[in-house]
């Protein structure tokens, strides 16, 4: 961690009041529930990787709360399963710990997709629910209709106004102006690119979330492993953080799928290396954690591109037979873990393989006889 980052860890440590539960989760419970074990994270400063977002964020939040306002709107890119959803509760659960210590009434952190906000109607349902302070985190952001766009753009600004449509389309039926006390936009997109002006514009803060690094990926492995009361050693956690492109969510699912594999195949035993490569060459993925889709890909991009550059609706096309329904949606998903692991990247004129590409299908395609090409020094490596 740089002093930079290590200053801005100290300025935004604000440890929880002891024994209070996180406020915005709103738990009723019936009778005390046995010990769990470690939650995810509860602060931003407890989060593991992206430190410079987490430092962005942070700041904008304590320096408003400070000035005794409400923070303002923040808009996090990347690929999917970074834990955008995870900084939004974060964000809250920052709001809420200032408060408690000043006896205020916490806020909520409301969480819902674009594709629930398809009609104004919808909209005006959710923001109606959103009170001074809260939150209102809205994934996919992108895929909002131009209506419904433009009527969460007048609520996001001063005097957040929306207007609730008619009950009905009878004759006389009559729309209804809301005004909306300060609160909490946090929105979340996989495609930065169809974020459309208007709405950027209204952001105080866009963050990009970026794949996590082997040591972050452990260390979250280590974390999950520790809640869902799984024995797995240093290694085994590398082994898998090799194969999750990056993404806490994909580790999740591995972690998952190497314990139900071990639980039967091993029972009573911690899991080892040699048990992560049994269960996941199971499920047919490689050493870097790809399936015969995104080899497919691979393939197409270097052999039968000469490396690219290639086109996404060129790609799209020549996938189509592999990849089946919703291809192109799919090869977006399959592009983003490529370019996470570094096999491939993009230029103006289309994605174009890497050598690290080059090198890893050569490696897990011996029958191809792969003829790596020529290039510059530290190229793709």
């Amino acid at each position: 961690m740089s002093t930079a980052l290590e200053r801005a860890a100290l300025t935004l440590g604000m440890p929880a009041p002891a024994k209070v539960e996180p406020p915005y989760l709103r738990i009723v419970r019936e009778a005390e529930p046995p010990p769990e074990p470690p939650p995810a994270p509860t602060q931003l400063i407890d989060m593991v990787g992206n430190a410079s977002a987490r430092s962005q964020i942070g700041f904008l939040v304590k320096a408003a709360l400070d000035r005794g306002e409400t923070p303002k709107h923040i808009l996090l890119h990347g690929p999917p399963g970074l834990g955008k959803t995870t900084f939004a509760h974060l964000v809250g659960q920052m709001i809420n710990e200032w408060r408690a210590e000043r006896n205020m009434a916490p806020i909520t952190v409301h969480v819902t997709s674009a594709s629930n906000l398809r009609t104004t109607k919808n909209l005006a349902k959710v923001l109606s629910k959103v009170q001074a302070g809260d939150v209102l985190f809205v994934d996919e952001c992108h895929r909002m209709t131009p209506m419904t766009e433009e009527m969460l753009g007048l609520a996001m600004m001063p005097p957040y106004t929306f207007v609730i449509p008619p009950a009905s389309q009878l004759s006389g039926a009559e729309e209804r102006p809301v005004t909306m006390e300060p609160w909490t936009f946090i929105g979340a997109t996989t495609v930065y690119g169809k974020i459309t002006k208007p709405l950027r514009d209204r952001m105080a803060l866009t963050v990009q979330l970026k794949p996590y690094g082997a040591a972050d990926m452990s260390e979250i492995l280590r974390r999950a492993a520790q809640r869902l009361d799984i024995e797995i050693n240093e290694e085994s956690r590398l082994a898998l953080a090799q194969r999750c492109h990056g993404t806490p969510r994909e580790a999740e699912r591995l972690l998952e799928r190497v314990r139900d594999y071990a639980q039967l195949e091993f029972p009573g035993e911690a899991i080892e290396p040699m048990m992560v490569e049994l269960a996941l060459e199971l499920g047919e993925l490689d050493s870097a954690g790809l399936t015969e889709a995104h080899l497919a890909v691979l393939v197409h991009i270097c052999i039968e591109r000469g490396g690219g550059p290639v086109g996404l609706n060129q790609l799209s096309n020549a996938m189509a037979g592999v990849l089946g329904e919703e291809t192109r949606s799919t090869l977006l998903a399959i592009e983003q873990q490529l370019s996470s692991s570094g096999f491939i990247r993009y230029t103006g004129n289309g994605r174009v393989a890497t050598l690290a590409g080059w090198r890893h299908l050569q490696a897990v395609c011996p029958d191809l006889k792969v003829v790596i090409p020529a290039f510059p020094s530290g190229y793709g490596t």
